[in-house]
């Protein structure tokens, strides 16, 4: 996983980033459920992963994918 220069990431970060990598298909539920966060903290760290341009939902919420970006 490259992740841009001068990004500090939050170690909760960095494992929401590897399981999306793992996991594209997955929604917050799933995601909450695997990583053992509530829906919130998801919602909260999926949120400010996409502000700081590491990763972008492609497609619908029930079709699409997580991207990591480069």
């Amino acid at each position: 996983m490259d992740i841009k220069a001068g990004q500090a990431l939050e170690s909760e970060e960095i494992i929401l980033v590897d399981f999306l990598a793992k996991n594209p298909r997955s929604n917050i539920r799933e995601i909450a459920q695997k990583l053992v966060l509530s829906k919130s903290a998801v919602d909260r760290l999926i949120k400010k992963l996409k502000t700081k341009k590491i990763i972008e939902r492609v497609g619908t919420s029930q079709k699409g994918y997580w991207k990591v970006l480069n």
